[in-house]
């Protein structure tokens, strides 16, 4: 009876660290909701997510109690916001204390809606997505489902781009009730946010609306904001899709396997690189040396990986776009780093005659992944004295001249001195 019961025991505890596994971080999600009793509503998200090994802790979002941090630690790693309605979040939570929350490097997902509160809008300014004052419901007269009377209910193809963010290509059609934002330009411009699904060229009150928008913070904190509530129920889950012209039909919408990926991404289960092992060296040698000479032969190397969440392992990350800059003020080299198959990257090359303290600076980005940033400062010194080669091949001429002179200068004083006119 005791071995079994070890036995049991055993296998929990195996369980529980396969689920810590499959992430690269902590997992625990703080979820504030109007009422927790609206947790039966999205019982299919927060099912998926209990299952990928998350810790899920529910609050309404007016909630006194409600904090984030506690004698300067975190109590969470990710924060879900489906409330809409509390104008004022409740306890030690407010827009500037989820700022901070980004700004230590965790994620957060914000769904709004038609109606919405002041908070909620001035939260998502925040990171770049502005809702207006009175939202307006997105409608399409042209493609929306049949079921729906004011042509409320959106039927949205996800792009063909958006695979490296949702591991997919494919979706069924998804189903959208909600409002739209904008984004601000200079964050779209920098390459930090971006639109993830937008409405059809037919919609109303503006023509390709954002939908939903993800946000990739130079700290690699994520933030997904999202138009609809709705978009995460299991109403939508579970409805049947039909077009009001009847070209577009599916048994199932493609909502539960969108906001599974489209969370996956904002959590960091996708799309989580890092980079270790960064070490440059001369040529001919393997240790690290702490100063470089003008024209020297350097190597410099580093392994990225990439989270595999299906493993819960780390896995090589193989591309053909990651350069690295040799640079003091300015770039003197920049070259694309080798891979090979492993994940590990390399690139020999020669030093600028140029002395000064230069940078080894990797500084990747590519959309869906988290950036890859490392700088290494090395004094590159000029040739000391004795350093300099004795003879250059190129001034040989300038060596025959000098030598030529001065054989010249010795013959005519000797026939100067010696040669007598007759």
């Amino acid at each position: 009876m005791r071995q079994s019961l070890l036995g049991l025991l055993l296998l929990g505890s195996l369980a529980l660290a396969a689920h810590a596994a499959l992430l690269p971080g902590q997992n625990r999600v703080m979820v504030l909701l109007d009422s927790v009793a609206q947790q039966s509503s999205y019982s299919r998200f927060f099912g998926s997510l209990r299952e990928r090994g998350y810790e899920l802790s529910f609050f309404g979002a007016d909630d006194q109690t409600l904090t984030l941090s506690e004698y300067g630690q975190y109590l969470y790693d990710n924060l879900i916001i489906l409330s809409n309605r509390v104008e004022e979040f409740g306890g030690l939570v407010d827009v500037a204390s989820i700022v901070d929350f980004i700004d230590s490097g965790r994620n957060v997902i914000i769904a709004g809606d038609v109606a919405q509160s002041s908070t909620i809008r001035e939260l998502a300014a925040e990171v770049g997505a502005i809702f207006e004052d009175k939202a307006k419901l997105v409608v399409d007269h042209l493609r929306h489902d049949a079921a729906d009377s004011d042509h409320g209910r959106l039927i949205v193809n996800v792009a063909s781009d958006q695979k490296d963010l949702l591991g997919s290509d494919k979706f069924d059609p998804v189903l959208f009730r909600g409002t739209s934002f904008t984004l601000k330009a200079a964050s779209v411009e920098s390459g930090l946010l971006f639109p993830i699904l937008r409405a059809r060229s037919s919609s109303y009150p503006q023509p390709r609306a954002v939908l939903v928008a993800g946000l990739q913070a130079r700290n690699n904190a994520r933030v997904v904001i999202s138009g609809s509530t709705a978009l995460f129920s299991d109403k939508l889950f579970n409805s049947r899709v039909e077009s009001a012209s009847g070209d577009v039909k599916a048994d199932r919408s493609g909502n539960e396997r969108f906001v599974t990926e489209l969370s996956k991404w904002g959590l960091k289960e996708r799309g989580v690189l890092r980079a270790s092992n960064a070490r440059h060296h001369r040529f001919s040698e393997t240790v690290e040396s702490s100063t470089y000479r003008v024209t020297d032969n350097v190597t410099f190397e580093l392994d990225i990986e990439q989270w595999d969440s299906e493993s819960g392992k780390w896995a090589p990350f193989v591309v053909n776009d990651v350069q690295l800059e040799f640079t003091m003020l300015d770039p003197y080299v920049r070259q694309f780093l080798k891979a090979d198959k492993k994940g590990h990257y390399s690139l020999d090359f020669i030093l600028p005659d140029q002395h000064g303290v230069y940078t080894f600076r990797v500084d990747y980005h590519k959309f869906g992944y988290s950036s890859v940033q490392i700088e290494t400062r090395v004094p590159v010194r000029p040739f000391r004295h004795n350093e300099y080669e004795r003879f250059i091949f190129s001034a040989y001429p300038y060596y025959a001249g000098s030598f030529s002179m001065l054989a010249g200068i010795i013959i005519f004083s000797f026939v100067f001195l010696y040669h007598r006119s007759k």
